[in-house]
């Protein structure tokens, strides 16, 4: 199975007109994090690839950045410096979870965005992390009718949206 358009689900895109507003919302008020030192290279790439639609070659270059940031060295630069500053863990995680899911690798991708938001919760990117549930739950429904699932992931997203500064969409 595969997420319907608007007009194709038996919700009649209410869930996925409300969704897909939240994103367009977080994008707008979240830019990009910035890169660090431990694989900076690999992680453009992987965003490079990922705006081509070349899904293989992102999740080869996603892949080496983590496998980089799994070593001794980038782990004695995390205790040195801190995680947020020394790997971000989080993009890898993250673009890695989009590449599997165009390549149909579901249960790899969901894994791997749900590391990209507990990773970027930490990193108190609040936004981003509201993101990625919002999509995860938009997953649980449409791949799995698993509503409670679905409720559990709008409920984190709601939470941390609430800690945002309020927009212009709050007047």
């Amino acid at each position: 199975l595969r997420p319907q358009p608007a007009g194709k689900c038996a919700c009649g895109g209410f869930l996925i007109g409300w969704g897909w507003g939240i994103v367009a919302w977080l994008n707008d008020r979240n830019p990009p994090m910035p890169q660090t030192d431990a694989t900076p290279k690999d992680i453009a790439a992987g965003q490079e690839a990922l705006k081509r639609a070349d899904w293989a070659s992102a999740a080869a270059a996603f892949e080496r950045a983590l496998a980089a940031a799994d070593t001794p060295e980038a782990h004695g630069l995390a205790e040195a410096h801190g995680l947020a500053e020394a790997l971000s863990l989080a993009e890898a995680h993250d673009g890695l979870g989009i590449a599997l899911w165009w390549l149909n690798q579901i249960d790899s991708a969901h894994r791997h965005r749900a590391q990209a938001f507990m990773a970027f919760k930490e990193q108190n990117e609040t936004g981003r992390a509201a993101l990625i549930a919002c999509w995860l739950a938009r997953e649980q429904l449409f791949l799995d009718a698993n509503v409670p699932a679905m409720q559990g992931w709008f409920a984190r997203a709601e939470q941390l949206i609430r800690t945002l500064d309020p927009g212009l969409d709050s007047t």
